[in-house]
């Protein structure tokens, strides 16, 4: 009955730190995401599209505000796994831009950019990841112990 006790712990311990980890990479990836865009919160318009129609001739080109411009959010994804990171959580980091870089990139189309912002932690490490925070106590009581 002890070492079946132990184990358990020893199984729990690992289970809570093991989301706990998790959860502190997309919580880190999130806060530098938002430093990045407080960063760049500037008001002006940036000009896109091609100078020349189709047939040669020139036309004006269009113009977005800043704060909702694909260039914002490309410079953010460049900088948000360069901070706050040991170099094995970089890689996890990295990955998590990866899997989930559609998600962040709706989440600031639909959201951030409107000033609509569900906060983008729960947007992506709860609702997206599916992360949860849990302490050595819950699991007890989740698995009835």
């Amino acid at each position: 009955m002890k070492v079946a006790s132990l184990v358990v712990l020893v199984f729990g311990f690992t289970f809570a730190y093991a989301a706990n980890d998790k959860c502190d990479i997309c919580n880190t990836t999130v806060q530098n995401f938002i430093t990045s865009f407080e960063k760049s919160d500037k008001d002006f318009k940036v000009s896109y599209g091609h100078r020349l129609n189709p047939n040669g001739e020139y036309r004006p080109r269009a113009e977005i505000d800043w704060k909702k411009s694909e260039i914002r959010l490309l410079e953010a994804f460049e900088y948000v796994c360069g901070t706050g990171f040991l170099k094995t959580e970089k890689e996890d980091c990295f990955e998590l831009i990866e899997d989930y870089e559609e998600d962040i990139s709706k989440w600031y189309h639909d959201f951030y950019a409107d000033k609509q912002v569900p906060e983008l932690f729960d947007y992506l490490c709860v609702d997206r990841k599916g992360m949860f925070v849990i302490t050595l106590d819950q699991y007890y009581i989740l698995n009835g112990m």
